[in-house]
């Protein structure tokens, strides 16, 4: 049962594409910004994950670093620079649904599209867009913080239905300014409810991406 929850979350980082129709300039300019970044992987990430049980009590806690040691076959080869683990559950291993770390313009998706309010974010103004769509049986719903001045997005909230097992789960994306200057996805955390075997838990897991770096030309 748990091999069957990680090969749902992992589903989800096939592209979504949807039927194209009118679409408003400011939301296509914050994606044109995040498939700008299809040709990087991050060549630091470092994820925090705790899996809590119905009372709210630890179970398991992984703590892990990889970095980008190089590249075969045009895929991204990692190496481990640091892992602690104190193992109970052993759910920690779960999957990032979008892996942004190899796909950074999955951390926005199309859909339909609703333009809703304005307001005012750490000194931006910024628009918020309701984005909903479905891949297979996997349904998203989404809340967009896009900068009005630039199109740069800002902030995504997922909520994730149709993945077994899971009551609910939800993924948030802040995007910031790296290392180089490029706007890219700069953190991400999932929260998911899991139900197995009668058995209730609540898996917080964190990533943060740096050092994003340039595919090979054959790999973009």
């Amino acid at each position: 049962m748990l091999r069957r929850l990680l090969v749902s979350l992992i589903l989800l980082s096939s592209p979504l594409s949807f039927a194209a129709g009118s679409v408003d300039p400011l939301w296509s300019r914050a994606l044109s910004i995040t498939q700008a970044n299809q040709a990087y992987v991050a060549g630091e990430v470092v994820t925090d994950t705790e899996v809590l049980d119905s009372d709210n009590q630890s179970q398991e806690v992984t703590h892990k670093k990889l970095r980008l040691s190089g590249w075969k076959d045009g895929q991204p080869v990692w190496d481990v620079i640091w892992l602690t683990e104190a193992q109970k559950s052993g759910l920690a291993n779960v999957k990032f649904p979008l892996n942004i770390a190899e796909h950074p313009d999955y951390a926005l998706f199309n859909g339909e599209v609703e333009r809703t309010e304005k307001i005012t974010v750490d000194n931006r103004n910024c628009i918020i867009f309701l984005v909903k769509g479905k891949q297979k049986k996997l349904s998203f719903k989404a809340k967009v913080l896009v900068e009005e001045a630039s199109g740069k997005p800002i902030k995504v909230d997922y909520d994730l239905d149709g993945i077994p097992m899971a009551k609910s789960m939800t993924y948030s994306v802040n995007f910031g300014t790296d290392e180089q200057g490029r706007w890219m996805p700069a953190d991400a955390t999932l929260n998911a409810k899991i139900s197995v075997i009668f058995t209730k838990f609540n898996i917080i897991s964190k990533q943060s991406f740096k050092q994003w770096t340039s595919r090979p030309a054959a790999a973009s």
